[in-house]
């Protein structure tokens, strides 16, 4: 089971590496949750999958700053929206209520954001830079 494929690549090496490293992250969760893993199992790759987040949107935005991306402001306004709700499901599962719901939730909300803003916020990261190094 993954959820990477090619049409996630934006043409950034350094983009599409941390992507990748997001991707096979969330699909370790996945494989945890349909394999019913256990609580703490999930839990690690959830506070990985959080911290790793954290890191790749600061990444991003360092390039996205150097080469003057024109949509930026609202590119880290959707990558601190994502963060403000993937933090309140992850708190709430590690913390308060852990089930199998709540988990499903989860992985759907993370599988749904990353491939679609991967697809279509972050391939015009990867135009702009192109466009300006052409």
């Amino acid at each position: 089971m993954t959820m990477w494929n090619d049409d996630m690549l934006i043409g950034v090496p350094e983009i599409d590496n941390q992507h990748r490293g997001l991707v096979a992250a969330i699909d370790e969760l996945l494989v945890a949750c349909a394999n019913n893993q256990n609580e703490e199992s999930i839990r690690k790759t959830l506070l990985y999958i959080a911290d790793y987040t954290k890191v790749h949107f600061t990444d991003e935005e360092k390039i996205q700053e150097e080469y003057g991306f024109p949509e930026m402001r609202m590119h880290k306004k959707q990558h601190d929206d994502f963060v403000t709700t993937a933090t309140k499901l992850i708190l709430e599962y590690v913390s308060i209520k852990t089930s199998d719901n709540l988990a499903e939730k989860i992985c759907k909300t993370l599988v749904d954001w990353v491939g679609n803003h991967i697809r279509t916020e972050d391939k015009k990261i990867g135009e702009y830079i192109k466009s300006k190094s052409e």
